[in-house]
C-alpha cells in the first residue's frame, strides 16, 4: 500500500494537507471511505495508525486543520472555531465526494472533532459516524470539581494566554499542538454558554445538530479526564435524533489499565477496540 500525500483547497483557498490510505483489498468495489477528524490540537499523524488498520478494507482519509501540523502556521490562521468544520471538514467531504462518487462515507470524529459536525449539514453521502470521547465543552456539564477547573480555564487562562501569545500554546492549562487565537477564543467563549455550540449568540453556531439522523457508535471511558461521563452523556444527548450504540468501557473490562482520552488511538488496541470499528463499518 502506498500512502499519498494530499491538498485540499477550501473554499477560502486556504490548502490543507492530509494522508489518503487506499484500500488494501483490490478486489473490493466501491470500497467504503473513512474521513478521520482529528481532536483539537492533535495533529493528523497522530491517527495514521488507525488509519493504516481500517483501510484492510476502506478507503481513508486523515487531515490536519488549518493552523495545525502540516496545514500552516497558527500565528496566520485568523479564522474562528467554527471553519474547521464550514471550511475545512467541508472542504474534504468535498474532495472525498468528487473522487470517490459512489462510496459511501463514514466519518470518525474525535473529542472536539466529533461536535464539529454540528456547523454542518450532513454530507449527502453520509453513511455512519463513530464518537470517540465526544465531550461537552460547557463547563457546568462536567462534574465537580472539573466544572471549577474547566470554568477557571475557559474564562481566564485562555484569553490571558492568547491575549500575550497571540496563540494558544503549550501550557499546563493546554497540551496539544498550538492552536491559532481566534480558535482558541472561540473555544473558549463557547464553554461558558449553556446551550455551548448551539448558543444563539454565535453566528454560525452549532445548528444541524439534531440534522444527524444516521447510526452512530459512541465511545466513552470511565478513565477519561478530559471529558469525564457526565459531560460526554449530555453531548450525546444533543444529537438527539442519531441512531446511537453506545459504549461506556472501563478498563478493566478489556484487561487495560487505563484508556483516557488518547488511548482508543494507541496501536495496542488493534485487537482489542479497533477490532470492533472494522466489524462496525462492515454491517453496511
Amino acid at each position: 500500500m502506498t500512502i499519498e500525500s494530499i491538498e485540499i483547497k477550501a473554499k477560502d483557498d486556504y490548502i490543507l494537507k492530509g494522508k489518503f490510505f487506499p484500500c488494501e483489498n483490490e478486489n473490493k468495489k466501491n470500497p467504503p471511505v473513512i474521513a478521520i477528524h482529528p481532536a483539537f490540537g492533535i495533529k493528523c499523524g497522530f491517527y495514521s495508525p488507525l488509519a493504516k488498520f481500517l483501510s484492510k478494507e476502506n478507503h481513508v482519509f486523515i487531515f490536519d486543520y488549518r493552523g495545525i501540523g502540516e496545514s500552516g502556521d497558527p500565528k496566520l490562521v485568523h479564522d474562528g472555531m467554527h471553519s474547521w468544520a464550514t471550511l475545512d471538514m467541508v472542504a474534504l467531504h468535498n474532495y472525498i465526494e468528487k473522487r470517490f462518487p459512489e462510496s459511501d462515507l463514514h466519518i470518525i470524529g474525535h473529542s472536539g472533532g466529533a461536535w464539529l459536525l454540528g456547523f454542518i449539514p450532513p454530507t449527502k453521502n453520509l453513511k455512519s459516524l463513530v464518537f470517540i470521547c465526544m465531550p461537552n465543552g460547557y463547563f457546568n456539564s462536567f462534574s465537580f470539581p472539573n466544572n471549577i477547573r474547566l470554568y477557571l480555564t475557559w474564562k481566564f487562562w485562555i484569553p490571558r494566554i492568547v491575549k500575550k501569545n497571540g496563540i494558544l500554546g503549550n501550557s499546563k492549562f493546554y497540551s496539544g499542538a498550538p492552536l491559532p487565537g481566534n480558535i482558541a477564543l472561540d473555544w473558549a467563549a463557547s464553554g461558558l454558554k449553556k446551550k455551548f455550540i448551539e448558543d444563539d449568540s454565535f453566528q454560525p453556531n452549532g445548528k444541524f445538530i439534531k440534522d444527524y439522523t444516521v447510526p452512530t457508535l459512541a465511545f466513552t471511558f470511565s478513565d477519561d479526564q478530559v471529558c469525564d461521563a457526565k459531560s460526554t452523556f449530555s453531548m450525546l444527548a444533543k444529537f438527539s435524533n442519531l441512531k446511537k450504540t453506545h459504549r461506556h468501557i472501563h478498563p478493566k473490562e478489556i484487561d487495560e489499565a487505563e484508556i483516557g482520552h488518547y488511548g482508543f488511538l494507541k496501536p495496542s488496541q488493534k485487537k482489542k477496540l479497533w477490532i470492533d470499528l472494522l466489524k462496525w463499518f462492515n454491517q453496511f
